[in-house]
């Protein structure tokens, strides 16, 4: 879906942590924040599924297969 202006994005989350670096035609380097562009991300906005019947909550801990904690449900 659509990441949401508040939880999923912030003033503070790049393009490529956002995974939305296909919205700036590439080649363009002369903009504002373009910089930011080409920075590492520091996190990942990805997609869930849930295993089994439930309700994914803000805040709520991703885990991984083996169940460690791996991120935090944003939306």
């Amino acid at each position: 879906g659509y990441p949401l202006y508040g939880n999923d994005l912030t003033e503070t989350t790049t393009l490529a942590a956002a995974s939305l670096n296909w919205v700036i035609t590439s080649g363009h380097t002369n903009f504002v924040g373009h910089a930011a562009t080409t920075a590492a991300p520091t996190h990942k906005r990805v997609g869930i599924r849930l295993q089994g019947p439930g309700v994914a909550r803000t805040g709520m801990p991703v885990l991984n297969n083996t169940g460690q904690p791996i991120g935090t449900l944003c939306s």
